[in-house]
């Protein structure tokens, strides 16, 4: 790809990363109206934000193209990472489908296109919008904790609130992960990956043995609906697609991903956004 520059646009290349990737700088010009959107076809590495913004959209055109991988974080000249990277999004094979994810990121947004056969395109666009917060803003990592249950791992995952967007977080391993305590708003459901056993999105959080109320209840009684751990969303094989739910949870977030023929080689690939429901002040009627 050759340099290309004007007042308010490039994509100007920066350096190679150690697996002889180009990396490019490519800025915007912020539109009136909408979002910031890129359409890439060549391989390599990618910096478009940098700071905290809104990752929007993703759009495969292409099937198997190798992988591309959408991260939330910082790199050099040459590709290298300057800030722990967190995965926002992966697609490997890539998969021809659109993904609207309207989820945060923090310290800045790199896409990795990488693999598959010499000279196969790529055909993959984003949208974003950058966001900056307040200059006292703390940006600190997710922070994940692994206990052993009898059920399966659960993993206790806090994602720090952004200041705008949706949290995210990327589920590529079987377990019970845990991600919200409380009210919250399950926004999308994204996943690239086939067959990989059974994913279910439940309205709470385990007791300290790894297991739900809802799990001793019949799903046809009454108190079902109402219990910790009723089921709002279930997939059994996994598919391939996106899920705009806006589902509200009353007791918390937990994602259930299991089985699946040969567990540990199967991955899962799946971004969770969801929305942390704001504290509200009780209303008196006078």
């Amino acid at each position: 790809m050759r340099n290309i520059r004007s007042l308010d646009f490039y994509t100007e290349r920066t350096g190679t990363t150690t697996n002889g990737l180009p990396v490019y700088r490519v800025s915007l010009p912020k539109p009136t109206i909408g979002n910031c959107c890129y359409h890439i076809e060549e391989k390599g590495v990618y910096v478009f934000s940098v700071g905290s913004g809104v990752l929007y959209g993703c759009a495969c055109m292409h099937v198997g193209a190798g992988a591309v991988t959408v991260y939330d974080g910082c790199v050099d000249e040459n590709g290298g990472w300057t800030t722990n990277p967190k995965i926002l999004y992966r697609a490997s094979p890539q998969i021809m489908c659109l993904w609207m994810l309207a989820c945060a990121y923090t310290r800045g947004l790199v896409v990795h296109a990488t693999g598959g056969m010499e000279g196969t395109p790529v055909f993959f666009s984003l949208s974003w919008l950058e966001r900056k917060g307040p200059a006292k803003m703390q940006v600190r990592d997710d922070k994940v904790v692994v206990a052993k249950r009898a059920a399966q791992d659960v993993y206790y995952v806090d994602v720090p609130e952004p200041y705008i967007g949706a949290k995210s977080f990327f589920i590529e391993k079987k377990g019970v992960y845990v991600l919200e305590r409380g009210p919250c708003v399950v926004r999308s459901l994204s996943f690239t990956f086939i067959g990989s056993g059974t994913f279910k999105v439940l309205d709470g959080s385990p007791d300290e043995h790894g297991f739900f109320e809802a799990d001793r209840l019949d799903p046809f009684d009454l108190a079902y609906h109402k219990s910790n751990g009723r089921k709002i969303f279930a997939m059994s094989p996994q598919l391939i697609g996106f899920w705009a739910l806006d589902a509200g949870c009353i007791h918390g977030l937990s994602i259930v991903a299991s089985g699946g023929h040969e567990d540990t080689k199967l991955p899962v690939n799946a971004t969770v956004c969801w929305i942390k429901t704001p504290d509200r002040p009780k209303l008196t009627v006078k």
